[in-house]
């Protein structure tokens, strides 16, 4: 027969010597990345952390949008308009565009997608050393 061991009250919430070690140390990292954290309530990680992980979604935003959405609305502008007056870009002109300001664009888009994965990444080592 198994032998029921009951956990008493004062070890649920038992944290390791380690583990508190390991979140200290977390702590201390951010905090000397980002200093104005120095001596703030969890409270304030959280919101600086909510506060770094929406300007992350929002510039995964505007790269969706710059990328995906306005060449396709430009384009479907283009069938449905019923002037006669404009005039449609051709396949030389794309060309010639994208050999003068495509390293400019790419350079754009990946600087800001480093810039948005670093402030995601910021705000998920806010909400790891925030205390549960």
């Amino acid at each position: 027969m198994k032998k029921v061991t009951r956990i008493h009250k004062s070890n649920v919430n038992f944290r390791s010597a380690k583990t508190l070690k390991v979140r200290a140390q977390r702590k201390r990292s951010i905090v000397k990345k980002l200093p104005f954290l120095k001596g703030r309530s969890q409270k304030s990680f959280e919101k600086t952390a909510d506060s770094f992980m929406g300007t992350a979604n929002k510039l995964f935003g505007a790269i969706y949008l710059s990328v995906v959405a306005l060449p396709l609305s430009a384009v479907i502008g283009k069938i449905i308009s019923t002037s006669g007056n404009t005039v449609s870009p051709t396949v030389e002109d794309i060309k010639v565009f994208f050999n003068v300001y495509g390293l400019f664009l790419l350079t754009i888009y990946v600087i800001a997608i480093v810039w948005a994965w670093s402030f995601r990444k910021t705000a998920l080592n806010l909400y790891d050393s925030i205390e549960s």
